[in-house]
C-alpha cells in the first residue's frame, strides 16, 4: 500500500485519555464510549472528523495513553476529566485501514513491518493518528479510517 503524503500545520485536540498495556487494549472503544456523549461540551470544536491518538509511554511495559478527541480552535476551553494537546506541524504518511475496527492493528503492524521502509519514508516523533470521517459507522465498526503516521518529508 502506498501511502499519500500531506503537510499539516499545528493543530490542537481535546478529548477523553485512558492508559492501556497489549493486555487491555481490548478496551479502547470504551474510550469512544466515555467521549462519544460528552463532545458537546466543548465548546470550540471545528471540522466534523474524530481522532484516535496513540502514544507509547515510556516505561518499558507497553504502556500506551489512547485519547478519543476532536479538533478545536484552541485550548482554552478543555472540560474537566479530558486533556487538551497541540499535534506538531509537519509531514504525515496516510495510509487507509479497510474492514471491521478489530482488524486496525493489522494495518498498524503492516506500516511498522513494511509499508514505511517499502515508501523510503522516516518516522519522526509525533503521536500516530486514526482519523474518522463520515463514513464510518461506529455501530457496525465499518467504514475507511485514515491512519497517519508522522514522517520527515520525502525530499
Amino acid at each position: 500500500m502506498k501511502p499519500t503524503i500531506v503537510d499539516r500545520p499545528a493543530f490542537h485536540l481535546v478529548g477523553v485519555q485512558r492508559t492501556f498495556t497489549p493486555a487491555t487494549m481490548a478496551m479502547i472503544p470504551g474510550v469512544w464510549d466515555l467521549f462519544v456523549p460528552r463532545i458537546e461540551e466543548i465548546e470550540n470544536a471545528c471540522g466534523d472528523l474524530t481522532y484516535g491518538v496513540c502514544e507509547e509511554a515510556v516505561d518499558g511495559k507497553g504502556t500506551f495513553a489512547y485519547t478519543a478527541a476532536i479538533e478545536v480552535e484552541d485550548l482554552s476551553c478543555v472540560p474537566e476529566g479530558m486533556v487538551g494537546f497541540t499535534v506538531p506541524a509537519g509531514a504525515w504518511a496516510v495510509f487507509t485501514h479497510r474492514g471491521h475496527i478489530s482488524k486496525i492493528v493489522e494495518t498498524f503492524d503492516a506500516i511498522a513491518g513494511g509499508w514505511l521502509a517499502a515508501a523510503n519514508l522516516a518516522r519522526r516523533d509525533a503521536k500516530d493518528l486514526e482519523v474518522y470521517d463520515e463514513s464510518w459507522d461506529p455501530a457496525t465498526g465499518l467504514g475507511d479510517v485514515g491512519i497517519h503516521i508522522p514522517v520527515h518529508a520525502p525530499r
